[in-house]
């Protein structure tokens, strides 16, 4: 009797990768092989299922391969249109590693990992359909995550540059930061790339000074006045200063640049303009949320999306131990930075957002705490939006705040009702013959009013 279905585990590495066969009932097919991610390494995996697909006529092959930030890409893309009787999965890691410890699992090498990612699949075949790639990669959504990845890269490395920055003036020119209290601005990363030393700046007069881009006769007068009133002249580091100044420069440049050609490329992608009616969001976060997110009907409810980028808050409780809510913070920081990026700039104007986060500040919430809440609120109608193709409408979203009310008051009078408040009681009782802890005691007494000897 022919299997129906055949599992695949592929472990991918640098430049290989372990590929493991079982059938149905977890039963090896062959010995585990190790193919280079080379044309010679990919000609051998193609023979091996061809024979696979010829011996199992009937059979469906689930090949999966587990996500490792983009070497699993060749491997991808050779198997994702070879045959219609084969599926590829890009497996999440952690689901992987978790259902490996929930099996005991004692060794780690790559051929184990092959066959943990196809046991997996064995396992839960309901969670495969959130894996599974489609046939055809979407290249411009595709080349457009490189494009954002690589502009968080730019920022990310002009701010530590920027940062190294503020150190060398703090440490040789004090007074410059003394004229700038929250940031360095650009004006004043021209003047000290353009300037051959320091000396050169306090000879040089108030409209040489001025020559340079964004330096008001007002800023000029200020740098050269602190200059001046600098003890140490002629400083040695200044070289390191100047190229430091001209790379902030470069990279700001670039991000610039980079930023507006994803803008150009980009802005006409299904869901933009309805992304961008958000108060508060703009064509690059717009453009973020829809490339990152990717085809938002792979996410059944606005939970999961929610869930996907780590904006979903999650506690642990166990015995007397509870630990304090918190965000989860799984999934894309990127996405999560720009969530905040759009919050600050909603609560900064006049708005529902402006109007909630001042009640959450109002009733005690700290400022993480809010701006938490509302990114999450942000996420939630990102998904509405996207999935039902309309604009923001705040009527709507009232409307929705009107029944959270409306049901939170239900539960309310819920818990108030005699009946409940009794049987409340009557199920606290009998914990007390029981040997709980005192503090399991305590919190019982708070919620009735049975004596506790």
């Amino acid at each position: 009797m022919e299997n129906q279905h055949l599992f695949v585990g592929c472990d991918v590495s640098k430049g290989h990768a372990d590929f493991i066969f079982l059938d149905e009932k977890r039963i090896p097919l062959d010995k585990v092989y190790n193919f280079p991610d080379s044309p010679v390494g990919h000609e051998k995996l193609l023979k091996r299922l061809q024979i696979l697909l010829e011996t199992y006529r009937e059979a469906e092959i689930h090949v999966g391969v587990e996500s490792t930030g983009g070497y699993e890409n060749h491997w991808c893309n050779l198997l994702r249109n070879y045959s219609d009787r084969l599926s590829v999965y890009r497996i999440n890691p952690r689901a992987v590693k978790a259902f490996s410890r929930g099996q005991m699992t004692r060794n780690g090498t790559d051929a184990i990992s092959a066959g943990s990612i196809a046991n997996y699949m064995i396992s839960h075949p309901e969670k495969l359909s959130e894996f599974k790639l489609s046939k055809e990669r979407d290249e411009l959504f595709y080349n457009g995550k490189k494009y954002l990845h690589f502009i968080a890269l730019l920022t990310k490395q002009e701010t530590q540059m920027r940062n190294a920055f503020e150190k060398l003036l703090f440490e040789h020119y004090p007074v410059l930061l003394a004229l700038y209290k929250r940031k360095v601005p650009m004006h004043l990363y021209r003047l000290l790339s353009e300037l051959p030393n320091i000396d050169e700046a306090i000879s040089s007069s108030i409209s040489d000074i001025c020559d340079v881009k964004g330096v008001t006769e007002k800023r000029a007068i200020k740098i050269k006045k602190a200059l001046s009133s600098q003890p140490v002249k002629g400083n040695p580091d200044f070289d390191l200063i100047q190229i430091s100044a001209q790379s902030i420069l470069q990279h700001h440049t670039l991000i610039a640049q980079q930023k507006k050609q994803l803008a150009k490329k980009y802005k006409q992608l299904p869901g933009v303009s309805l992304l961008t009616s958000i108060p508060g969001v703009g064509v690059d976060s717009a453009i973020a949320f829809i490339l990152e997110i990717g085809d938002i009907h792979r996410f059944k409810s606005a939970k999961k999306l929610v869930a996907f980028f780590g904006m979903n808050p999650t506690m642990r409780e166990s015995g007397d131990g509870r630990t304090r809510a918190r965000l989860d913070k799984n999934g894309s920081s990127f996405v999560r930075s720009r969530l905040y990026m759009c919050v600050f700039s909603m609560i900064s104007k006049k708005g529902a957002f402006k109007k909630r986060y001042k009640t959450l500040r109002g009733n005690g919430r700290k400022y993480k705490d809010a701006c938490a809440i509302l990114m999450h609120k942000l996420l939630r109608i990102v998904y509405g939006i996207l999935k039902s193709g309309k604009p923001f409408d705040m009527e709507i979203d009232q409307n929705y705040q009107k029944k959270a009310e409306k049901a939170r008051k239900k539960e309310e009078e819920k818990k108030a009702d005699p009946k409940q408040i009794e049987a409340q009681k009557l199920q606290n009782e009998s914990y007390f013959d029981a040997p709980i802890s005192s503090h399991k005691a305590r919190k019982l007494k708070e919620q009735t009013d049975v004596p506790i000897e």
